[in-house]
């Protein structure tokens, strides 16, 4: 009966007479063959991708490990707009993927799915993290994590990954290691307002680069609006002066300090060791300052200048 609606192009009759057919039908094997051959004459002949699936879907339930029904649900899925249900079914496709590579790409786009069609960041999140557990040097990966965790402003979320990536990335990586705890410091300092945990970061990429110097400058800025105190501010400038930092700027960052603590020794210190350097041009601001300088001073020093600071 059924190949002979086909026959005659009645396929309406044609689906009606399998569809009692599969309601009998006991034997494994048997279904399933009755059933893609529904899903197939829904799609091709009838145009109907809904009855395609629910012949797809009753296959599934009979075997949760059907690739073929797996693939073809999620197509269907995908063009119906059934976001969730195609994520669903990539999902059972990437539990029975074994080679590695597949199994990545599959969950690459899982995440995306999840991520900016159906907007389930915690779903996204996990497959693009089980992704990085595995290799975490996988750039699409972290970019497709950074980039939904900022377009949703989730800035916990994203401080907990930059420190899981930290984590994951081995110490002899300083390149790797060194641009997620910039990342860090940068969250901190420009979006979380935790000064504190900036410093930390910052102190930290001292370490890994001591010869960058706008990590001594950066810290300097915190230590300030810290109240860290002096000593802190001075260390760190120095050491922007010892890598090559322009002198004449650290000397106006320490002079601004040193006034800022009523340090007049050391603002001293600060007007003529940028007149050293400005010997073969002395500059008029300078010459003027060191005479404001003695006019407002103490008679008596605020505290000893030590040969460290003049040599300093």
């Amino acid at each position: 009966m059924i190949q002979l609606a086909i026959r005659f192009m009645d396929f309406e009759k044609a689906y009606t007479y399998r569809q009692k057919l599969i309601s009998l039908i006991k034997n494994p094997e048997t279904l399933k063959e009755l059933l893609l051959e529904q899903a197939k004459l829904s799609q091709e002949q009838l145009n109907d991708s809904y009855r395609a699936i629910d012949a797809l879907w009753e296959l599934f339930q009979l075997n949760k490990n059907d690739i073929a029904a797996i693939q073809k649900l999620k197509t269907l899925y995908r063009d119906t707009g059934q976001s969730r249900k195609c994520a669903q079914m990539m999902e059972a496709e990437i539990r029975l993927e074994e080679d590695p590579h597949k199994k990545i790409k599959l969950q690459l786009e899982v995440a995306k799915i999840y991520g900016e069609w159906i907007d389930d960041l915690e779903r996204s999140v996990k497959h693009l993290n089980d992704i990085l557990d595995i290799n975490y040097e996988n750039i699409d990966a972290f970019a497709l994590l950074e980039k939904l965790l900022t377009a949703k402003k989730n800035w916990p979320l994203l401080e907990e990954n930059y420190r899981r990536m930290i984590e994951r990335i081995p110490k002899p990586n300083k390149i790797a290691r060194q641009i997620m705890w910039e990342n860090l410091a940068k969250l901190y300092s420009n979006i979380l307002n935790h000064p504190e945990n900036s410093i930390l970061a910052y102190e930290v990429l001292a370490k890994l680069e001591p010869n960058k110097i706008d990590y001594y400058f950066a810290l300097e800025n915190l230590y300030k609006s810290t109240g860290k105190g002096l000593e802190k501010v001075e260390f760190v400038l120095r050491q922007a002066l010892s890598i090559g930092a322009d002198p004449m700027l650290v000397g106006n960052e320490l002079l601004k300090s040193h006034k800022h603590h009523g340090f007049y020794e050391g603002q001293y210190a600060d007007l003529i060791g940028m007149n050293f350097y400005q010997a073969d041009n002395p500059h008029s601001g300078l010459i003027e300052g060191l005479r404001q300088l003695q006019s407002i001073a103490p008679d008596r020093a605020t505290k000893p200048l030590s040969n460290k600071l003049w040599h300093d």
